[in-house]
């Protein structure tokens, strides 16, 4: 209901503003100009301010104006005439309801979602590895085959000099005392194409094989090939005799020639 409809010759009379009709008629001339303000000041929010304004503001609208007004406004309300009350014609709608809620997944007929695909995990680099392992003077140690295996034979020692090894992760290992260990065999397992590196420990002195590093200078090593595989002789004193005939020691690995 457009404002000026609401405030016609019945309402101005029945509210007590007779002299306002000819007012509301050209203000509501000027809002029905705007449609979406003449819907908002329609039947319902006119009403509703017209009662707080009646019931609130005694001091100022006065004994006579509320006999006009406010009472007679109330009066309908209480009655049920009023077009606010509760149960009226021009009730609001009721709220829309909310959107059902969808079936779980473990309800009957409701639709299950595919699996994600599982990514496959990348294949690991190919490894640079001879069929069958060796000693490598480039790198100064064994280079591992693909058995990823050593065997160490320790065919003679003077003393109980104790053999140390170490791989790629760089932590020296002990592999055994050399009189202790006369006749017998160690494995040294490794990574395929890894370098295994020998060095001796006589009475807290290092000799490291393969390179000169040492304080003295000299390679404490010395390899020759076999049939079998190859074959290290050692020097274990500082500035020894050069016959590397301190500790021998076999090399081979033990799964190639099966």
């Amino acid at each position: 209901m457009y404002f000026n409809n609401f405030w016609g010759p019945s309402r101005c009379d029945a509210y007590g503003f007779r002299e306002m009709q000819s007012f509301a008629r050209q203000l509501g001339n000027w809002f029905n100009s705007f449609p979406r303000m003449s819907q908002w000041m329609g039947d319902r929010w006119m009403d509703s301010s017209a009662n707080r304004m009646g019931s609130g503001w005694s001091d100022w609208w006065g004994e006579p104006r509320q006999q006009g007004y406010g009472r007679r406004h109330r009066n309908r309300h209480e009655s049920g005439g009023c077009s606010h009350t509760p149960g009226s014609s021009s009730a609001a709608p009721a709220a829309p309801a909310a959107p059902a809620a969808p079936a779980s997944a473990g309800a009957p007929g409701a639709a299950t979602a595919p699996a994600p695909a599982v990514a496959r995990a990348p294949l690991p680099p190919a490894i640079n590895a001879p069929r069958e392992g060796g000693w490598d003077e480039s790198k100064g140690g064994w280079l591992m085959g693909q058995s990823g295996e050593l065997q160490v034979d320790f065919k003679y020692a003077d003393r109980n000099t104790m053999v140390q090894y170490r791989t790629t992760d760089g932590t020296w290992t002990n592999l055994g005392a050399g009189r202790d260990m006369m006749g017998k065999s160690a494995v040294i397992t490794a990574p395929p194409g890894s370098t295994v590196k020998f060095r001796v420990n006589n009475a807290g002195e290092y000799f490291s094989i393969g390179t000169t590093q040492n304080v003295d200078g000299k390679d404490h090593g010395k390899v020759t090939a076999t049939g079998n595989g190859f074959r290290l002789g050692v020097d274990d004193w500082k500035n020894d005799d050069g016959d590397f005939d301190d500790l021998i020691l076999d090399l081979s690995d033990p799964k190639a020639k099966g």
